[in-house]
């Protein structure tokens, strides 16, 4: 009976992920059927190829200043691994988060099963709450760098479009959403000490089964190096989530010709991150697209580079994600020769 139940989730959860394929093409396809391929024959395909090659190691980049950040909030719980081990688990994260059901949840589940496998025992707990932190961080730096654009652009907003304002509009309700459950989640005590807070954060801890507060435990312990762990929150707002803008803002340039959209493009990129950041699509793929999209057209970069600009982005994204096949196929080298030992 367990094990038909079993096979039963797992039918479900591929099936779902099935349909979030399914809904990520339609997307891309919306977003294709808006473009005149016979216009881009004219464009200097040399030129647009070597700005979206530009554009795929800013992303690149970004991705190994992942590995960066994660062995910053590791050290807070007094845990170290080698750069190259975290880099190489960080990768193959990022790669199954195309794959695999649940999106970057999923790919950050993978992570976090490499992890276990070689943390000692006492630390297990740390080591997958630093992967949920380091996710956190990012979200949080994301939400910060979008609720600071629209802000600063909602006149220019509430100009667009119904189809274009009301998405971006909650989009940036998400965001403040997403900083208030944020600053939540550091000042905990705080919030707890109020007793519908803690009332609803014990019956929450039972449904679960006892697995919520020490969760919080250990995301308490990241308060004890504030310092450090403020770094990680500058290293995402100032050199990770810009260098992700940068792609986008390469390509457009490649596209286009010039640099006069450099404002536009960082603005749809920011809400496309986060538009892709909603699971409904495996990595964001089609949703991010089409908010790109969507947006670059209001702010009046042309239709044909407005549709294939975040194209090209997701082309190389894609493919600089598709090397953590490489790590994994390493890994599970290094594996077979001992070369990565398992601790208990």
């Amino acid at each position: 009976m367990e094990d038909e139940a079993k096979k039963k989730r797992i039918r479900k959860r591929w099936a779902v992920q099935i349909l979030k394929m399914v809904l990520a093409g339609l997307l891309i396809y919306w977003v294709v059927s808006d473009i005149d391929f016979a216009h881009l024959n004219r464009i200097a395909s040399e030129r647009v190829a070597l700005f979206t090659v530009l554009g795929g190691i800013a992303i690149g980049i970004q991705l190994v200043l992942c590995a960066v950040r994660w062995r910053m909030l590791l050290r807070i719980q007094q845990m170290d691994i080698p750069f190259f081990r975290a880099l190489s688990l960080s990768m193959q994260g990022t790669f199954f988060s195309l794959c695999m059901p649940g999106g970057a949840v999923g790919g950050d589940v993978v992570k976090a099963a490499f992890l276990l496998r070689e943390t000692k025992k006492g630390q297990k707990l740390h080591g997958v709450t630093s992967i949920f932190m380091d996710r956190v961080i990012g979200m949080l730096a994301l939400f910060f760098l979008v609720a600071l654009a629209v802000t600063f652009g909602m006149r220019r907003v509430l100009m667009f479009r119904p189809e274009v304002k009301y998405p971006v509009l909650v989009l940036y309700l998400l965001c403040l959403a997403g900083l208030a459950a944020g600053l939540a989640l550091f000042f905990q005590d705080v919030i707890f000490r109020i007793a519908p807070a803690r009332k609803c954060l014990d019956f929450a801890d039972r449904i679960l089964r006892n697995r919520i507060r020490p969760v919080l435990e250990s995301v308490r312990t990241y308060r004890r190096d504030p310092r450090r762990l403020f770094a990680t929150f500058l290293l995402s707002v100032l050199v990770m989530h810009p260098l992700l803008v940068g792609g986008l803002v390469l390509i457009v340039a490649g596209l286009t010709g010039s640099a006069a959209y450099a404002v536009p493009s960082a603005f749809a990129s920011l809400l496309g991150s986060t538009a892709a950041a909603i699971p409904v699509t495996p990595g964001g793929l089609g949703t991010r697209d089409k908010i790109t999209q969507l947006v670059l057209e209001s702010l009046g970069v042309g239709a044909n580079a407005s549709g294939f600009a975040p194209l090209l982005y997701t082309l190389a994204m894609i493919a600089v994600s598709l090397t953590g096949v490489f790590f994994f196929l390493s890994d599970s080298w290094l594996r077979k020769c001992g070369a990565v030992q398992k601790e208990t």
